[in-house]
């Protein structure tokens, strides 16, 4: 029986031409492998047993003989292998001329051995010889990377990586030689591209040497490849170079969409700004391309617009353009921009957008009124005629000196980026009720922020319900001062300090308690310890639409109150 001859046999004394990874075989008609061999040939195994039979050589006897295999191979990174050999009569199995296994000996029974080694990387040679003296004749030998023990080593990095662009399919093709490794995955090829600078992505695992992406769009964008190896246990080899393919570009721009508005802190500037659905606009501005904005007088863009700005990448902004008008007096202008990206491809003319500037502000609101709720005072006003208004809110607070300041803290309903989602003529302003009686107003601003003063606009008076619990209705007790009292229902926690040094060095710990209506008790939220550090901070528990009341409590060492603060928040609820 033979382990795998290739079909190469030559004379005794040629050497066979053996392909790569395949054995040498010699067969001797003795066991001192003296002399020329009886014959040389090719063996893709050694796995052989020929009983009491020779081994089919003319000149060869079924006593007395010898076969040798020889192999010169690279082993990729080397790493661990396994050298396993067994038969009848004498085994050697040899490493680069080092003996590793000895099995010498002329005997009745099959003899074995197993050894574990460590190959170094590159090419090395391996040599198995094996004698019979009498009796059956049979040996067997493998070599396998892996043993028992951990694998740490890494595939050699991949060699012979080419990349071809295919313009009319579209694609790129990534091939690379084989890895000389023997323990690689079953998919052991690895391939990562890059689109521009986007960052890599895993395109997939293979097993041949060869990798196609149909997807390389003619947009100027350059696609990088790189290929990694990886074995049985995960060990992954070094990235090839980057392989690079930067496809013409051919893809017309989109046209930008422009957007109008009033440039905020100044008289008559407009903000004409521009996007692009993932920001298409600004990268083409980014990587060398321009944007030409127009601009005409009347409704219409016209046929022969004033070219009013080219913006590059060199300019002071590429997100929008200042057009400073000499008022705004109610004139009409229309604008419109084109993009021509780096390679002179040039989008189509964006939708016009027009606009009439003007300084009226709107008038003063009608039918406003406040009405308390958990969370806070709801402001309803009549919905104006005009649309696309804003509107800014504020407590109208008379300071002792006299002069009026406004508090818009909790009104953030006023400048809602999301209009559509709320009542049009009603917002909210959060805080906690108090039992106080407070002035709001309420003013529209257009699109251009023209308003009336704030001294003219309406207001409305309300008292509050006082809705904090009995004991929080006095003074505080003791120097604990809450921080941020006016973001509590926002953020959700408390900060707070304590002042006095000597007493609030005697201050063991403190107690967050949350007023519980229903069965009017505080009930513990956390504890925070005493510490070298000012400022103390603790989570309120919040309930959207509702305010928490709360109580802070310094507690000594034997359990009794050093000082106690109070505080709310509310959590407003959008309408």
């Amino acid at each position: 029986m033979t382990g795998g001859l290739a079909a190469v046999a030559t004379s005794p004394a040629s050497a066979a031409a053996c392909t790569t990874n395949t054995y040498t075989r010699q067969v001797f008609a003795n066991t001192g492998f003296s002399g020329a061999a009886k014959r040389t040939d090719c063996d893709t195994a050694i796995s052989e047993n020929w009983g009491t039979d020779s081994p089919g050589v003319s000149g060869v006897g079924k006593d007395d003989f010898g076969v040798r295999w020889q192999i010169t191979r690279d082993f990729g990174s080397g790493g661990p292998f396994t050298f396993t050999a067994s038969g009848q009569d004498g085994i050697r199995v040899y490493l680069d001329g080092v003996r590793k296994i000895d099995l010498w000996k002329n005997g009745t029974t099959t003899v074995s051995k197993t050894v574990t080694l460590t190959i170094p990387r590159g090419t090395h040679v391996l040599r198995v010889d094996y004698v019979n003296w009498t009796g059956s004749a049979a040996v067997k030998f493998a070599y396998t990377p892996g043993t028992s023990g951990p694998d740490t080593v890494a595939p050699l990095a991949l060699t012979g990586t080419k990349v071809a662009y295919d313009e009319v399919a579209g694609s790129a093709t990534v091939t690379w030689a084989p890895n000389k490794e023997m323990d690689l995955d079953s998919y052991p090829y690895q391939v990562y591209r890059e689109v521009a600078d986007d960052g890599w992505i895993f395109m997939g695992a293979t097993n041949k040497t060869t990798w196609t992406d149909p997807d390389v769009a003619s947009d100027g964008r350059p696609r990088h490849y790189v290929v990694q190896a990886t074995d049985r246990v995960g060990n992954v080899s070094e990235r090839t170079p980057v392989l690079t393919v930067t496809p013409p570009d051919t893809v017309i721009p989109t046209a930008p969409v422009l957007a109008v508005s009033h440039q905020s802190g100044t008289a008559g500037s407009l903000d004409i700004s521009w996007y692009q659905p993932t920001e298409r606009t600004l990268n083409e501005l980014r990587t060398g391309g321009t944007l030409k904005l127009y601009r005409s007088t009347g409704d219409t863009l016209g046929d022969d617009p004033e070219l009013l700005a080219t913006v590059t990448a060199g300019s002071a902004s590429i997100e929008s353009y200042a057009d400073e008008l000499p008022a705004f007096d109610g004139a009409t202008y229309t604008y419109a921009a084109v993009v021509t990206d780096a390679a002179g491809n040039v989008s189509p003319m964006s939708e016009p957008v027009t606009v009439s500037p003007d300084s009226v502000p709107p008038p003063a609101l009608t039918g406003l009124t406040a009405t308390p709720r958990a969370d806070g005072i709801v402001l309803s006003w009549d919905a104006p005629a005009e649309s696309g208004l804003r509107y800014v809110a504020a407590r109208v607070v008379q300071r002792p000196d006299g002069s009026i300041h406004y508090d818009a803290t909790g009104c953030s309903d006023a400048g809602s980026t999301f209009p559509d989602r709320d009542v049009p003529n009603e917002l909210l302003c959060a805080g906690p009720l108090d039992g106080e009686t407070v002035t709001f107003f309420v003013a529209a601003l257009d699109r251009w922020d023209n308003h009336i003063a704030w001294t003219d606009a309406t207001t409305v008076t309300v008292t509050e319900p006082d809705n904090r619990p009995d004991d929080a209705r006095g003074a505080d007790t003791g120097p604990l001062t809450i921080a941020n009292p006016d973001t509590v229902g926002t953020v959700g926690y408390v900060q707070w300090t304590c002042d006095e040094e000597t007493l609030c060095g005697t201050i063991t710990e403190y107690h967050l308690d949350k007023w519980n209506p229903s069965t009017h008790t505080y009930e513990r939220v956390s504890t925070v310890a005493s510490s070298k550090d000012p400022l103390y901070k603790a989570y309120v528990p919040r309930v959207h639409g509702d305010t928490t009341y709360f109580r802070i409590t310094g507690v000594l060492a034997d359990g009794t109150t050093a000082a106690v603060t109070y505080g709310a928040g509310a959590y407003g609820l959008s309408l």
